[in-house]
């Protein structure tokens, strides 16, 4: 649980939370999180992939 993180445990709760309670702000938190920041850091993970592989070159496949 968030709330068992030392130090901000407590506050990253309220924050996840968006108040005391679980309500409408929770929903709505956790909506833009699965609209907009999860899809930006799959496309961030495919840019670093796709970089690494322009970088390093695409390794031959093993020869027989």
């Amino acid at each position: 649980s968030a709330g068992a993180v030392p130090l901000i445990g407590p506050a990253l709760v309220s924050f996840l939370r968006g108040g005391e309670i679980v309500g409408p702000p929770t929903l709505a938190r956790f909506f833009a999180l699965h609209v907009a920041l999860i899809p930006m850091m799959m496309a961030a993970l495919v840019a670093v992939h796709l970089f690494l592989i322009r970088r390093t070159g695409i390794s031959e496949p093993p020869r027989r």
